[in-house]
């Protein structure tokens, strides 16, 4: 595990809903992203399943998006690791979106994600919502914001 190998030295963002403080001793800097992996396709069902059952859903939201924007502008590339529980889904979408940003490009962060992580299928979701607002966003970010 390269938090093990290089204690303090990576910037990472955890996208998932369970709570990742364990490994928080371990990152230079931690940020978690807490959402399910909703996919848009299941939010119906899944809410009226969530609302039956008395649970709650934490579905991606734009805040999210820019949540992990604003993380990855303020950290160097290099020193970035992006989790989620299986690494399928959230963490190549979260990645995309960062990339997205970065290369300004749709078709050139595809490329990028796939050379990095192929065989993903990034959570529709966060990609759609990262579509949306990675363009609108400012190119320097306050932490005011």
């Amino acid at each position: 595990m390269l938090l093990l190998q290089r204690p303090k030295y990576w910037d990472v963002i955890s996208v998932c809903r369970e709570d990742t403080l364990p490994i928080t001793n371990l990152c230079r800097r931690h940020i978690h992203v807490n959402c399910d992996d909703i996919f848009d396709e299941d939010m119906t069902k899944l809410a009226l399943d969530a609302q039956q059952n008395g649970r709650t859903i934490l579905p991606p939201n734009e805040g999210h998006v820019i949540q992990a924007v604003r993380f990855a502008r303020e950290s160097e590339a290099a020193r970035l690791l992006i989790h989620c529980a299986m690494g399928h889904s959230r963490s190549p979408a979260i990645a995309w979106c960062i990339l997205l940003d970065q290369l300004k490009n749709e078709e050139r962060a595809w490329a990028e994600l796939d050379r990095i992580r192929p065989n993903t299928q990034p959570n529709n979701r966060l990609i759609r919502l990262g579509k949306k607002v990675v363009p609108t966003l400012p190119t320097k970010m306050s932490t005011g914001e």
